[in-house]
């Protein structure tokens, strides 16, 4: 499956299989095109800078196709989905990107131009990046996650370059003390709620298209109700990563060590009502679906992901 994590790679192997022997023939031909030519790159970083242009912008005579687009016409069975998030990856923004926060490969960056603000994670971790580096190049979506393609500069200043980056440090220790809620396997999800902070609590509420006035105890009983009630629409709503990271719970008996999660995009705000989690993991904790927080295993206290021990049966129906 094509997905943000491997569609480079795809390809570039495409790409290599059709037109390898031409690379140095497509680089002294279009040249003098190349509109992102930086000094001081070693041959990798280069040959990577001119092949992700190669591949997502230059249209190749005699066609007047881009690769990417070649690939979508030799591929007529592709599900319109992936071919949907393919064709958003020829669209580049270029520009000056304040890093508001990072946590691991995930990054939320901010156009310095434009103000506005997008989720991006990195293939490989890059030292040296972190909240408030500035990064100056190019980024392209795959289904709304913002990659960096070829090279860009990297710039860290002793100022700091965004208010946003101090409110984000807010968010973050608010949820961190948030998500130090003691769990164990049978916890329900009105106690759990019960738990949150009222700013998760009324966007579930939202999500769910609840009243979110009145206290936090009376919305949990009617949040619990909504889900019982209606789970196979809610269920089917999902995107398909998340119904897999509800599977990866279910088979393991409703919970796990979160550290095993780690390859699912897990960025949330600490706002649901203002700024709704998209995330893959964000999306099933603002639908109540499932809760980060401490339990003991085995002697020690370990961070787990848990489906509420009240909704496992009606989920287990669909997965």
């Amino acid at each position: 499956m094509i997905d943000e994590n491997n569609f480079t790679d795809i390809l570039v192997e495409y790409a290599t299989g059709k037109y390898g022997e031409k690379f140095a023939e497509f680089h002294d031909k279009f040249y003098d095109e190349f509109p992102y030519k930086m000094d001081g790159l070693d041959e990798k970083t280069y040959f990577k800078n001119f092949m992700d242009w190669l591949i997502f912008e230059k249209k190749l005579p005699p066609m007047g196709k881009t690769i990417v687009e070649e690939y979508i016409d030799e591929h007529p069975d592709m599900d319109g989905s992936t071919k949907q998030k393919l064709i958003g990856t020829k669209e580049f923004i270029t520009s000056e990107f304040i890093v508001i926060s990072k946590k691991g490969l995930s990054l939320k960056v901010k156009d310095r131009k434009t103000g506005k603000v997008y989720n991006s994670i990195f293939r490989i971790n890059i030292p040296g990046v972190g909240a408030n580096s500035l990064l100056i190049g190019r980024i392209h979506s795959f289904g709304g996650i913002y990659l960096f393609a070829g090279a860009f500069g990297v710039h860290n200043s002793p100022m700091i370059l965004d208010p946003d980056i101090m409110m984000n440090a807010y968010e973050d220790r608010m949820i961190r003390d948030a998500e130090k809620m003691v769990l164990s396997s049978y916890s329900k999800l009105t106690a759990i709620l019960n738990k949150y902070p009222s700013q998760w609590v009324d966007g579930i509420c939202n999500e769910l298209s609840l009243d979110t006035q009145g206290r936090k105890n009376i919305k949990a009983q009617i949040i619990a109700e909504k889900l019982k009630k209606d789970m196979p629409v809610i269920f089917s709503s999902l995107p398909e990563k998340s119904k897999e990271v509800l599977k990866i719970l279910l088979n393991n008996g409703g919970y796990i060590n979160y550290g095993k999660l780690k390859d699912f995009e897990d960025d949330i705000s600490f706002f649901w009502t203002d700024n709704p989690p998209t995330s893959t993991i964000g999306i099933l904790r603002v639908k109540g679906l499932l809760a980060i927080g401490k339990m003991p295993l085995n002697g020690r206290m370990y961070q787990v992901a848990l489906v509420p021990e009240d909704i496992r049966e009606e989920i287990k129906k669909m997965v």
